[in-house]
């Protein structure tokens, strides 16, 4: 087009940059950014939206709101469309953005698009009082659709409120496959595997047919509350009852199920056994990969480990789950061959945390960390007193237990787990209101971990 002397238009550049969002390429992205000022289409909202549109999803969120920066008369469009970029980009600062906005635009109201990205973004965040107060503004705006009572269910189960979860299906008029898969999926999200079975069975008795959202959340709630035979069981009935067919997510589920509880060699078969077209992705050989680090079975490490590194060589999960079961097997040079490996590709390690919220919203965050076994930093908000007190008290247990236990390289790949019931059981009065998982590993559940920490903290 460029050599037959046409410049594109604002038509041509909003495509190109909705490729370059779907594919995620930042240099064509600048690129076509590029062209956007040499064209002067600063001006353009459609194209300038299209732009912070496509850095969002290219997870460059600080480019993207450089440009919001640069736009003189930000619409209502714009604003929505760097909101839901800070929350594709996992930084849920939707309470600041959504009173700018307000004040920007005179106090007027959301659209529902503005909407569903700040309901987003608070499930996102996982506190309980940011949700409340984005509930509380959908109702005032009337938005009570099927679908977005669904997302209000979603949110509420992320924050670990299951009761609020339950309350806003309950007041779905008609309740559809959505809303069903929604309110099962929260039950499963918070360690409720029995109750998710039965709305499964309940949904049945309605007429609905699970689709596969439904199916593999149901799955994955037997696979984290280790209800293998349920799960065995789900499949089997829906197979003879509906004829229903397993997708690629499916197959990885019930690789992690059989994982989980040991049987090694049956998740094996099962991954061996995926219909030709359906090619077992870096998700079930993780699952098999971390149930050989769990239970010591190196007999097919090196086979799932391959396949791993070959799938996703950018992930470090199958580089630091092979490093530690080598340095638990007393292979050093293997260890440290792994450790050199990632640091050559210049892999990462993503931390994994779990979030403790307190009175007032303060917030302990317990944080694995590179070089680092495990360490209890203080959240934003954290203030000295009781819940610091706490935090240190963590902090000694978690570095005293650790170093009791056989962890090698000065690293642990497991992350602290705590359940609210133990923190109720160890803490004094209502401290403790919820806590949200976040697992980097199969091993979710410490019971020797418990055991020490309930000792140590018995001055309670």
């Amino acid at each position: 087009m460029r050599k037959s002397g046409v410049d594109a238009d604002e038509v041509t550049l909003v495509n190109l940059l909705q490729i370059c969002k779907v594919l995620g390429d930042l240099r064509q992205c600048k690129l076509v950014h590029s062209r956007v000022f040499q064209g002067g289409f600063q001006s353009n909202d459609l194209v300038m939206n299209s732009l912070i549109d496509a850095y969002a999803k290219c997870n460059q969120i600080n480019l993207a709101w450089r440009v919001f920066c640069q736009m003189k008369r930000p619409d209502i469009v714009t604003w929505s469309t760097v909101i839901s970029g800070f929350t594709h980009c996992g930084m849920p600062d939707e309470i600041a953005l959504y009173r700018d906005m307000r004040l920007s635009l005179e106090n007027s109201n959301p659209n529902p698009v503005t909407l569903l990205s700040l309901l987003e973004a608070c499930a996102l965040s996982a506190e309980l009082g940011r949700s409340k107060w984005a509930h509380g503004i959908a109702i005032r705006m009337g938005l009570a659709s099927d679908v977005v009572v669904a997302l209000y269910t979603c949110m509420y189960s992320k924050c670990g409120a299951i009761h609020a979860s339950r309350k806003a299906f309950d007041q779905i008029f008609a309740k559809n496959i959505i809303s069903w898969s929604a309110i099962i999926t929260a039950y499963g999200l918070n360690g409720l595997p029995h109750d998710a079975l039965a709305l499964l069975y309940e949904m049945e008795v309605h007429g609905l047919k699970p689709n596969p959202v439904t199916i593999l959340s149901v799955l994955s709630a037997c696979c984290h509350g280790g209800l293998v035979e349920e799960g065995l069981s789900v499949i089997k009935g829906l197979a003879n009852k509906h004829g229903t067919e397993l997708k690629l997510e499916h197959y990885s589920c019930l690789v992690d199920l059989l994982a989980r509880a040991g049987n090694l060699d049956d998740a094996l078969e099962l991954i061996k056994s995926i219909p030709v077209g359906m090619k077992p992705g870096a998700s079930a050989w993780g699952a098999l990969l971390s149930a050989c680090r769990n239970y010591e079975n190196g007999k097919l490490t090196a086979g799932a480990l391959s396949q791993i590194l070959e799938l996703e060589p950018s992930n470090s999960a199958g580089y630091l789950i092979a490093s530690n079961m080598y340095a638990t097997g007393g292979s050093w040079m293997d260890a440290s061959r792994m450790r050199c490996l990632m640091k050559e590709r210049g892999i990462k390690v993503v931390a994994g945390y779990s979030l403790v919220h307190g009175e007032e919203e303060r917030r302990l965050e317990v944080v694995e960390m590179e070089r680092e076994a495990h360490s209890i930093t203080n959240g934003e908000g954290l203030e000295f007193g009781t819940t610091s007190d706490i935090a240190c008290l963590f902090k000694m247990a978690a570095l005293s237990y650790l170093n009791s236990t056989s962890s090698r390289l000065n690293s642990h790949d497991k992350a602290l787990f705590f359940n609210v019931e133990l923190l109720k059981a160890v803490l004094p009065g209502n401290l403790v209101r919820r806590v949200t998982h976040i697992p980097i590993s199969s091993e979710i559940k410490d019971e020797a971990f418990q055991e020490f920490l309930l000792q140590e903290i018995s001055i309670f």
